[in-house]
């Protein structure tokens, strides 16, 4: 059988850096293998040397980003192909899934998009430029300096959405590029040169390869200020044994997410066609290996009718986004769990071969049987309420057939630890303002520093009587103010 190779660069503080030393095997349907360079003692040393962007204005950073996105909006950019023909082939997701993806990232690279995140996040994204008065204070948003990512392969997105976010933030990034998909940060990072090699930004951000427990992950960390990792729970513990205190810890781990249908869908058959459609766009989307990706859906009475609907949904979905041909350890535990659900009691519905499945089932603990690869469990429960003992932290986000249900369970749901609630159809696509981790990272990549301000500059930026007692509380004689 050939075997396909080819030569993968890393990108150190913007050079291109060529050779093989290391390389990485993927076992699919056509075998090809990826080469990277060594790491040696003078690319890490160039790393400690690489600037943050605190004295560029987040104008021109935003501006940079907007370029890039230009070249990728072009389907016929070079780097766009040829990183797309690369991840078909040791991804397992058709053409349709990657061009999702770049569509998606290309919508978010313009000016508008970018700055609305920010402010999302920070409220103003002046911040990043000057000190603003807040109550009593002055204060003003600094990079941490060095933001190492652990990166995860699950989706093509996933790097690149954490590099625009660390340089919106002003920090210099390095990126560990993830063994399930190096090529789609990498692919993007090199698109850097083509805007300006020797922007800062450019000049700011690496790419590397290494595997896993090399010596140089220690220096990484002691280098870096600020460290995001996603993926397994393997993958976030290993970092939070490495990491050190002072060290800002963004964990992106292991999550599913569910969706809910209340009776009143489940009445009106044109309105539960359309959540059927909605619902398999979620399944399909990423082969349910994302967070925002449906196990589970819970309905408010009888369920066979819309397992009937989703089935016939799944196949309409599939002529939009193609699944790849699942490798045959794949097919044979999709077949394992058919079979092991229909000898329990439950109604299998099934593609021709292994497109889809849906299980009608009473017991919700079978998910942890699940596959993915577009394999999901209908739950029928008596009351949208039910679906409640069921949903934990590990619970990313919850899709609702209608905007009743979301008024009965969201604070239910949020006390229960879920993140986002949103719509049936809509939790591939994240609005402005959502939050990761229950959190804004923007907001945990930067150093919010404040300085106090003397009663003379309150009093000439505000008609306030009694600045003392309103700043501290009490008259504070003992101290003398400026």
């Amino acid at each position: 059988m050939k075997i396909e190779t080819i030569n993968l660069p890393l990108v150190v503080c913007g050079d291109i850096i060529e050779g093989k030393g290391i390389s990485i095997f993927y076992k699919t349907r056509d075998p090809i293998l990826l080469t990277f360079p060594t790491l040696n003692k003078s690319i890490i040393k160039k790393l400690s040397l690489a600037p943050d962007l605190c004295e560029i204005h987040i104008d021109d950073l935003i501006d940079f980003l907007t370029n890039v996105g230009d070249l990728w909006k072009n389907p016929n950019y070079d780097l766009r192909k040829e990183s797309i023909y690369l991840q078909s082939k040791i991804t397992g997701y058709t053409v349709p899934h990657i061009e999702f993806d770049y569509k998606t990232i290309c919508a978010t690279l313009t000016h508008k998009v970018l700055s609305e995140m920010i402010e999302s996040e920070i409220g103003d994204k002046n911040l990043l430029e000057e000190w603003k008065i807040n109550k009593y204070v002055e204060i003003r948003a600094f990079p941490r300096g060095k933001v190492l990512h652990i990166l995860a392969g699950n989706v093509p997105a996933v790097g690149i959405v954490s590099l625009i976010r660390g340089i919106l933030s002003k920090n210099s990034n390095i990126l560990k590029l993830p063994s399930g998909n190096p090529v789609s940060t990498l692919y993007f990072v090199l698109s850097f040169r083509d805007v300006d090699k020797f922007h800062p930004v450019t000049r700011s951000v690496s790419a590397l390869y290494w595997r896993h427990g090399d010596k140089v992950e220690d220096f990484l960390y002691k280098l870096s200020n600020a460290v995001c990792v996603w993926g397994r729970y393997d993958a976030v513990f290993s970092v939070r044994r490495k990491t050190f205190p002072g060290q800002a810890i963004l964990e992106y781990g292991p999550k599913y997410s569910m969706h809910i249908i209340d009776k009143k869908t489940l009445s009106d058959e044109e309105a539960l066609r359309k959540v059927a459609l909605n619902a398999a766009h979620d399944i399909v989307l990423h082969e349910q290996n994302a967070c925002f990706s449906p196990w589970i859906i819970f309905v408010e009475g009888d369920g066979e009718k819309f397992c009937e609907m989703l089935g016939e949904a799944l196949d309409e979905e599939d002529k939009r986004f193609p699944k790849a041909l699942p490798s045959l350890d794949k097919i044979a535990e999709i077949a394992e769990v058919r079979n092991i659900c229909t000898l329990l009691g439950d109604k299998v519905y099934r593609s021709s071969g292994a497109k889809w499945t849906v299980i009608l089932t009473r017991n919700p603990n079978r998910m942890i049987l699940n596959p993915l690869s577009r394999t999901v469990f209908v739950v029928p429960i008596n009351k949208l309420e039910d679906a409640i003992d069921y949903v934990d932290s590990k619970v990313m986000a919850v899709g609702f057939s209608s905007n009743e249900g979301i008024e009965r369970l969201k604070n239910k749901l949020s006390a229960k630890g879920v993140e986002r609630i949103s719509y049936i159809g809509k939790l591939s696509y994240p609005p402005i303002g959502f939050t990761s981790s229950w959190e804004y990272p923007i907001t945990r990549l930067v150093r919010l520093v404040t300085r106090d301000l003397s009663i003379s500059d309150l009093k000439r930026v505000k008609s306030l009587k009694n600045v003392e007692k309103l700043m501290y509380g009490v008259k504070s004689h003992h101290i003398r103010f400026m």
